[in-house]
């Protein structure tokens, strides 16, 4: 484990926004952030890593349709705004007006995300002089944005960071994503019994 003290966040303490505002259209209008996986709702587990790594304050972006199932998790650390919900792109300007920075922006359906990651990956951004950096992970043939960036400002010189496609990377958009997860904790069932 990560001994947070001594990473780059420590220095630099950020806000955390998680994006939880798609529609889940290519799960058949399923509400992601609200999906359970290994028994916890998707949002509870990013929720819990994010609070582990030093910050200002920690925000939720999602849209009118899912605002008050999101407010029960509003607390004194935990912030849930109601964001425009049209595209994302257009959500994170509007939190844009609501942070401070450096920020740290990341999906809600990432159900393996761990600290230990977003650490790894703060303390390699932290490392670099761009204004945004970008979190990509890459298999054998292809790379692909994983939703995590960090922002420095709200433009200007862009960079990323590869790191290689592992669980907790991956994010769940579609039923076969699903799947996958559910055969995740499946595995991860049986080796805690063989523990």
């Amino acid at each position: 484990m990560i001994d947070t003290q001594d990473s780059a966040s420590s220095i630099y303490p950020i806000d955390i926004v998680i994006m939880a505002g798609g529609k889940g259209s290519r799960l058949g209008g399923l509400e992601k952030p609200l999906l359970k996986i290994c028994g916890e709702r998707i949002i509870d587990h990013v929720i819990r890593e994010v609070k582990k790594i030093r910050h200002r304050r920690i925000i939720i972006c999602t849209r009118k349709e899912l605002f008050n199932e999101l407010l029960s998790l509003a607390s004194r650390c935990v912030e849930v705004i109601e964001c425009p919900g049209k595209d994302y792109v257009e959500d994170l300007n509007y939190v844009f007006t609501k942070i401070n920075f450096p920020a740290l922006i990341l999906p809600s359906d990432m159900p393996f995300i761990t600290s230990r990651v977003i650490e790894k990956f703060l303390r390699e951004a932290f490392s670099t002089r761009s204004d945004v950096i970008t979190l990509m992970r890459c298999d054998k043939t292809r790379c692909v944005e994983t939703g995590i960036s960090l922002f420095n400002k709200s433009g200007g010189e862009w960079s990323n960071i590869f790191f290689n496609d592992i669980p907790e990377l991956r994010d769940i958009d579609t039923p076969e994503d699903l799947l996958w997860a559910e055969r995740q904790c499946v595995s991860m069932g049986e080796l805690e019994k063989q523990k």
